[in-house]
């Protein structure tokens, strides 16, 4: 596998991104960081790509340049983080016909207590 140094995204499409984001309110702001972590400390700014699954638009198209990152790196799985892009990996599979695997901080039995 091969690393290439130059960023995934042109300058076009990272600042069409970060719009689309913050326009879809899933990148927030907030200066006096009372944006709550699941951790139970607070932040100044917050992504929440969960919120991708209320646009779907938006995340057919993030999902493709996911995948085009995936791809020009060459892996041939990928991990997905419930907590942070679940609702991504699916579509970023389909799409690139790469692979996933979950992880899960604890089993679903655990889970279920």
């Amino acid at each position: 596998m091969s690393y290439r140094e130059e960023h995934w995204l042109t300058e076009e499409e990272q600042t069409w991104l970060i719009r689309a984001l913050l326009n879809a309110g899933i990148i927030l702001f907030n200066n006096n960081r009372l944006l709550p972590l699941k951790c139970g400390e607070f932040t100044d700014i917050y992504v929440n790509l969960r919120e991708l699954r209320s646009h779907p638009q938006l995340l057919s198209k993030v999902s493709s340049l996911f995948g085009r990152a995936l791809r020009q790196l060459g892996v041939d799985r990928f991990i997905e983080i419930p907590d942070g892009i679940s609702c991504v990996a699916g579509p970023v599979s389909v799409e690139t016909e790469i692979p996933y695997i979950t992880i899960r901080e604890a089993t679903r039995s655990e889970e279920r207590r």
